[in-house]
């Protein structure tokens, strides 16, 4: 096993594939916004998505950005949600 980071590996493309199976919703997320590469431009220039391999499968993977990852999200799915006054 070792560590790669997502946007210095050459095989981008196979990497988001495997993102692309995680059930978790921050996961979805995570696709959604490095297939739009605007990962960046919300998370911070500087961001990172370390991802530990195993060979071609993806075993884990997080986010080291300026900005919250799991806040970003939230406030994306707030908005996103209808609102109804009683």
């Amino acid at each position: 096993m070792k560590i790669i980071e997502y946007f210095t590996t050459e095989n981008k493309e196979h990497w988001l594939k495997e993102i692309k199976k995680c059930d978790w919703e921050a996961g979805q997320y995570l696709h959604q916004l490095l297939s739009e590469n605007s990962l960046k431009q919300k998370l911070g220039e500087t961001a990172l998505v370390p991802m530990l391999v195993d060979e071609d499968r993806l075993v884990s993977f997080c986010t080291f950005a300026p900005k919250d990852f799991i806040n970003l999200i939230t406030m994306e799915l707030m908005h996103a949600k209808p609102r109804h006054c009683s």
